[in-house]
Parts: C-alpha cells; sequence; structure tokens
C-alpha cells in the first residue's frame, strides 16, 4: 500500500510441526531486493547453513533497478516452466516487455534465451529460427556479465539441440566452473541426450529439489529412474506430476513411452484414451494385431504429416519399436533427433533396447557424431568401447 510492502516470514520444521524462526518486516517496495536477502540469510543461519561464496554474490546481487521488470521476468519464468503450448507462447512476448523496461537486466536476457529453446519443442517448424534467436540472447547476457554462469548452461542446451555436442560440452563446463550452473536445467536434457544417464539424474534430483514445479525436469527425471530400473521411484515422480501440473502434454509421453517399454498392453490399453492422443488413439484398435499396426505405421512416416515433425516422427519411433520393427524406429527416431538433439534421449529407454543392438544404430551414433563425443568425455551408461574402432550398447 502506498509503495510500502509487509512480508511476515515463517520457518516451521514440517516434520514436527516446531515453529523455528519467524520476522516481519515493512519497507519500501522498491527495497524489495534486500528484503528477500534479509529473508534467505536470516532462514540459512536458523538452519546453521552456510553459503558458498558463489551463493552469497547471487544472494546480494540486484538484479534489475525495475520492480516492473523483475515482475515479468517472474512472469517469464512460470509462463515458461508450465511446459504448454500457451506457456510457450506467453513467455517470449512477457520478456520482452521486461527487456524493454530494462535492457540491462541480464537474467531476462538468459530467460529470453531459455523462452526460445524450450520454444522449438511446441512449434518445431520454427525450429532454425528459435535456435538462432536463443542463441543470440544467451550471446547477449554474457556480453553484459561475462561471466554468469547460467547463460553458459544454455548455450550448452541450445547447442545439443542442434547436436553440436562438443561445443554444448565446453559450455557446459564454463557453467559448471562459474557457479551455479545447476540452476540452469537444460543441462540435464544435455547429460541425457549423449547417455550420461547418471551425471543426468543427478542434476534432475538436484533441480527437483531447487524447484519442483518444472514440469519438463520431472519428465526427465522419471525418464532416467526407469532407465535405470527404478520403476517404482519413476511412478512416484508421475503420480506426483498429474496433481502438480494443470497441463503435463510432455509428461504424459514420457509415461507412455515407459509403459511402452514395460510390454504392459492392458495398461496401456487403460492409460492411452485418457492421456495419448493423436497416434497413441490410432494405434489404440491395433494393439492386438501388431502387422496391421506396423502398416498404418509405414504409410504414416510418408506422409506430410511426419516428414519433417520431429515431435511426430518421435511418437512414430515409439510405436513402431512397440510393434517389433526396429529399423522404422531407428529410422524415424534419428530423423527426429536430427531436427531436435535432445529427442537423442529416446535412444536410452528400454523400449529401444533392440534398436541398440542395430549395426545401423551404431552408425548412426557415428554420423551424429556422438561416438567422437564418448571418446573424448566418456561413453555412455549403456554402451562401451569392444576395439578401437567399434562399441556395443545393451
Amino acid at each position: 500500500a502506498d509503495g510500502r510492502v509487509r512480508v511476515t516470514a515463517q520457518l516451521i520444521d514440517g516434520r514436527e510441526d516446531v515453529h523455528i524462526w519467524s520476522e516481519t518486516y515493512e519497507r519500501d517496495f522498491d527495497d524489495i531486493f534486500a528484503i528477500e536477502s534479509d529473508i534467505a540469510m536470516n532462514v540459512a543461519n536458523a538452519m546453521v547453513v552456510a553459503f558458498s561464496e558463489a551463493e552469497q554474490a547471487e544472494l546480494e546481487e540486484i538484479p534489475t533497478e525495475s520492480t516492473e521488470a523483475y515482475a515479468l521476468y517472474l512472469a517469464t519464468i512460470n509462463h515458461e516452466r508450465k511446459g504448454t503450448v500457451e506457456g510457450a507462447e506467453l513467455c517470449l512476448d512477457t520478456i520482452d516487455r521486461a527487456l524493454q523496461i530494462d535492457p540491462e537486466f541480464v537474467r531476462g536476457w538468459y530467460e529470453k534465451a531459455a523462452c526460445h529453446s524450450w520454444r522449438v519443442f511446441f512449434f518445431p517448424q520454427r525450429s532454425q529460427e528459435e535456435q538462432t534467436a536463443a542463441k543470440q540472447s544467451a550471446l547477449h547476457a554474457l556480453k553484459i556479465d561475462p561471466e554468469f554462469a547460467p547463460a553458459y548452461a544454455m548455450l550448452a542446451f541450445n547447442q545439443a539441440i542442434g547436436g553440436a555436442w562438443m561445443e554444448a560440452e565446453e559450455n557446459y563446463r564454463k557453467a559448471q566452473t562459474l557457479g551455479l550452473y545447476e540452476m540452469a536445467y537444460g543441462i540435464t536434457p544435455f547429460k541425457f541426450a549423449v547417455g550420461h544417464i547418471s551425471e543426468a539424474k543427478e542434476l534432475s534430483q538436484r533441480f527437483q529439489q531447487i524447484d519442483p514445479m518444472v514440469s519438463q525436469n520431472s519428465g526427465f527425471l522419471m525418464r532416467l529412474y526407469e532407465i535405470l530400473g527404478e520403476q517404482e521411484q519413476a511412478d512416484e515422480v508421475y503420480d506426483q506430476g498429474i496433481h502438480l501440473y494443470s497441463e503435463w502434454t510432455a509428461g504424459q509421453f514420457d509415461r507412455l513411452v515407459i509403459l511402452m517399454g514395460r510390454h504392459h498392453k492392458e495398461k496401456l490399453r487403460a492409460y492411452i484414451p485418457d492421456r495419448a492422443g493423436g497416434l497413441g488413439k490410432n494405434m489404440l484398435p491395433l494393439l492386438d494385431t501388431p502387422e496391421d499396426a506396423l502398416a498404418e505405421l509405414h504409410r504414416s512416416v510418408n506422409s506430410d504429416t511426419y516428414s519433417d515433425n520431429p515431435n511426430m516422427l518421435l511418437a512414430l519411433s515409439s510405436w513402431a519399436a512397440y510393434f517389433g520393427d526396429q529399423n522404422l524406429a531407428l529410422k524415424s527416431l534419428s530423423k527426429s533427433s536430427d531436427i531436435n538433439g535432445i529427442n537423442a534421449i529416446n535412444f536410452w529407454m528400454p523400449l529401444f533396447h533392440k534398436v541398440r543392438g542395430l549395426e545401423a544404430f551404431k552408425d548412426d551414433m557415428r554420423g551424429k557424431g556422438l561416438v567422437a563425443y564418448w571418446r573424448k568425455y566418456g561413453w555412455p551408461h549403456l554402451c562401451k568401447p569392444i576395439d578401437k574402432d567399434d562399441f556395443e550398447c545393451n
């Protein structure tokens, strides 16, 4: 009221319902960042937690002089992390309004890069345009602050979308050396796509603790648990997600791929009508007639609907693997991941176990530059070299 704000903060141990600390702040609204810092410091002191130098510096940072720009930045984060088409549409307009108010807002430029990068998944027809804009935004953030770790992480994510694995790794390592790189959750899908499953899981778990409301990260974590044979944990993440997120299209597809990999036909039959649209509904009547299903998939793969749409190709490859046509599955998934490199995460799912046994899979990994990446930065969780020029995956 009248340019003043009052914040009452309480710290309670939820396990015992014990009150630990509380304080009330009343200041000018323009001091909101100082209030945030004071609250964080007092909570840390009450919990006897020490900040690292990087965390302390971030805590004391004033991200922008404009509270209006900051409010728009927070709204952008909310739109982007919903993981919906509507959120992808709104995030860009919202962050552009923030940057019009404060063109030197480095976190705003980072968020603009994040918004463009995630829009690739929702608007694949504009993939190259969005990737270019994401790179330009991240580079602009680094022009303002050359040591802003999240911008390097977002560059890594964007380069992974383009299949530039070596360059992505270099920027990932820059982010890692500069500080709180795990805050940039684009790192998880990059490490996932190259098959470094344990590292991706650790990153995803860490980010889940920091911010459980990011639907994309929950989807990655669910898949990572499944690959590592931790099915109970994968199921828990899914159950949490359907309660946390009002719309979770990507998560529903993640769950579908998991059930297909488990070959639970009856669970698929029950799941598809409520949760999966498009190709899933077309396949539902054909679950008991694989020959008819594969004939339909072969007709679809050559249609205009599927030819250049990485999302449709991803769905088609999953059903091809489920019904046993591993060559069609590889062909479709390879093309999907050529358009969007992050879709390579599907190569590591249990559903694609037999695809990984194909000689053509090895050739595809060589052609995508992943074998060269593995020889330099470590072999993936499911693969190992068997001599100087060959490898195998299980």
